[in-house]
């Protein structure tokens, strides 16, 4: 782990196993796991910059393939 410009965490890509936020701080993922620049990459997200909400799933994946039951629903 490496010290953005202002002082939260951005990452070099190497595995984390642990993270500790702040309330008002998000972690946020890409869609596309290894080719995405998310905070990963660019660190952690103050969570007043958040300007919407997700609308619903459009796609799920998981360790055995596709989790069709989980699209079209609506994050709780």
């Amino acid at each position: 782990i490496i010290q953005s410009s202002r002082g939260s965490p951005a990452f070099d890509r190497s595995p984390v196993s642990s993270l500790r936020l702040e309330p008002d701080e998000l972690f946020v993922l890409g869609d596309n796991r290894d080719n995405s620049h998310d905070s990963r990459h660019w660190g952690v997200v103050p969570a007043a910059n958040v300007k919407g909400r997700v609308f619903f799933i459009w796609w799920s994946c998981g360790p055995d393939g596709p989790r069709v039951d989980r699209c079209g629903l609506r994050p709780v």
